[in-house]
């Protein structure tokens, strides 16, 4: 049975746990639902493992010149091979490198760097041929040379790279120095040079000659770079000395208080004078009650109706003398 068939009937079987995951959730049967996703995490785990072996055997099969485009199609890791911050003056000239060959593809056949020149620069001079020359002679990148051609020149098409037959601008910089060559092969050759001469990696292949070798002649030996030799530290500051802390000033003696005057002994308080006694009002004397006159006797009534005789009060007769 093949590994495909394995997985259709796994996927199969999961379906079958999933359901009765959801029916026995709906019915409120827990002990039925735990049992059920148990065996739907297993399943889970199965597939997981056989589609990663499915994957991992149609990636042995991929053909080597795929696997090559895949991995230098769009690549910036060419610039750590090579040290070109000193190749121009622009503080950004190295991350403007990597944005170009970020959108370039495989360049592996002057066909295909022509190509590409034609389709942005059709007036370009710079063809594919002298950059797979000087790519192959001095064992260098061809996409990077391309690069850098791109952003100098435009190909060759604009700046002084084109009075110069320049496009890489090697040794023209802005104080007004030019090197000017003599074809276009030979200014396109002067770029692989100087990337050649400024490889980060110790061993430099030396460039191949055009003519054939009289007798194979042995590689030198890579030279160890010196290893640089560590900065001194710097010396410790002194600490400063603390400043002495000021004594304290003294503290002056409390004035003696002054001694409490005297309290003056109160003056005797004056007698009250005596108050006079009223003197006694004299009573007013009563006047003599004049006594009354004798009345004449009256005649004696008779006896069958005797006549009443009014009393004078005395008070009445106050108020009549008053």
């Amino acid at each position: 049975m093949k590994i495909e068939d394995v997985i259709q009937l796994l996927n199969n079987r999961l379906r079958e746990f999933k359901l009765s995951s959801d029916y026995a959730k709906m019915s409120g049967d827990l002990g039925r639902m735990n049992a059920a996703d148990k065996e739907i995490i297993a399943l889970e785990d199965t597939l997981y493992k056989l589609n990663l072996l499915v994957d991992t055997s149609k990636s042995a099969a991929v053909k080597e010149t795929t696997l090559l485009e895949v991995i230098t199609d769009g690549s910036v890791a060419v610039l750590g091979e090579y040290d070109i911050t000193s190749y121009a003056t622009d503080p950004l000239h190295e991350e403007k490198i990597m944005n170009i060959l970020s959108k370039m593809g495989v360049m592996d056949t002057a066909e295909k760097i022509d190509d590409y020149i034609k389709s942005k620069y059709s007036s370009s001079p710079v063809e594919g041929g002298m950059i797979m020359n000087a790519a192959q002679s001095y064992e260098v990148d061809a996409r990077l040379m391309m690069a850098i051609m791109e952003l100098d020149s435009r190909f060759g098409t604009a700046g002084i790279g084109v009075s110069t037959l320049n496009p890489g601008n090697v040794g023209n910089d802005d104080d007004g120095n030019t090197r000017t060559y003599s074809s276009w092969q030979e200014g396109v050759t002067a770029v692989g040079e100087w990337l050649n001469r400024h490889r980060k990696t110790e061993i430099e292949p030396e460039p191949q000659p055009e003519a054939e070798p009289s007798a194979e002649t042995p590689e030198p030996e890579p030279t160890p770079e010196p290893i640089p030799e560590p900065e001194p530290e710097p010396e410790p500051e002194p600490i400063p000395e603390p400043e002495p802390e000021p004594e304290p000033e003294p503290i002056p003696e409390p004035e003696p208080e002054p001694e409490p005057e005297p309290i003056p002994e109160p003056e005797p308080i004056p007698e009250p004078e005596p108050i006079p006694e009223p003197e006694p009002t004299p009573e007013p004397e009563p006047e003599p009650i004049p006594e009354p006159e004798p009345q004449p006797e009256a005649e004696q009534p008779s006896a069958e109706t005797p006549e009443q005789t009014p009393v004078v009060s005395v008070a009445n007769r106050r108020r009549k003398v008053i």
